[in-house]
């Protein structure tokens, strides 16, 4: 979230529209088979989304 133009041509990626910042909704939409995970920018790592996933396991 939000992705790029590179990952919005890739049949296996979907951008999805929710916002760097709001952690639990990415996590809720992580746990619905999404077997990889890149983050960036900075910000989210800051914020804590890898405490976040690591914690529920993703």
């Amino acid at each position: 979230a939000p992705g790029n133009a590179g990952t919005a041509i890739e049949a296996k990626c979907e951008n999805v529209a929710i916002d760097v910042l709001a952690l639990e909704q990415l996590a809720d939409f992580a746990e619905k088979n999404v077997s990889l995970t890149i983050v960036g920018p900075e910000v989210p790592l800051v914020a804590g989304v890898v405490d976040l996933f690591r914690s529920r396991g993703l």
